[in-house]
């Protein structure tokens, strides 16, 4: 039988290819548990930092409360004590807001006679006589009063909404509607 020749130079570059890749990984490994326990002590670190936070915090926490009266120190126990979404806890908390608001400032009445002649105007129809035109229409001329520019601008405007009307209807009947 005929032996393998394991001197060849194909098959010793093969090996020590293989040899190589050996050592990389091996060193790969390395540095993967360096970086591994770098983290791990990264994180207790960051961890103890925390814990010496919420210490501090709560010190801080207790100061607070220990200034406070017993009455106060007694409210904000029975506050804390109830669930922050509750039907009662939002009822105190809005009628507690409502009380800081100062109620509206009662408004004095209007006099009365020209608030008559609006609700005299609007009662009539007004006249179809534009202002200026001749006849004396309703424009408040000398009996107009003093509720008589109210009645006056009231009238144009019922002039303007009945002219607009008209042309809507002009538009329906041009267009078939």
């Amino acid at each position: 039988m005929h032996k393998p020749d394991l001197t060849r130079e194909d098959i010793a570059a093969k090996r020590s290819n293989a040899d190589r890749v050996k050592e990389f990984a091996k060193n790969l490994n390395a540095i993967n548990m360096q970086a591994m326990k770098d983290e791990a002590a990264r994180q207790a670190a960051q961890e103890a930092e925390l814990e010496a936070l919420q210490r501090k915090r709560q010190a801080m926490v207790e100061r607070q409360m220990a200034a406070l009266g017993a009455d106060q120190q007694a409210m904000q126990v029975q506050q804390a004590g109830s669930a922050p979404g509750t039907a009662a806890n939002a009822r105190a908390r809005a009628a507690e807001y409502a009380s800081k608001i100062p109620r509206p400032a009662v408004r004095p009445s209007a006099p009365s006679e020209p608030d008559a002649l609006l609700e005299t105007a609007s009662n009539r129809r007004p006249s179809r006589i534009p202002r200026g035109a001749g006849g004396t229409g309703r424009t408040g001329g000398a009996g107009g009063g003093e509720g008589g520019g109210r009645v006056i601008k009231l009238e144009e405007l019922e002039a303007a909404h009945d002219a607009a009307r008209h042309e809507v209807e002009a538009m329906r009947r041009e267009f078939g509607m």
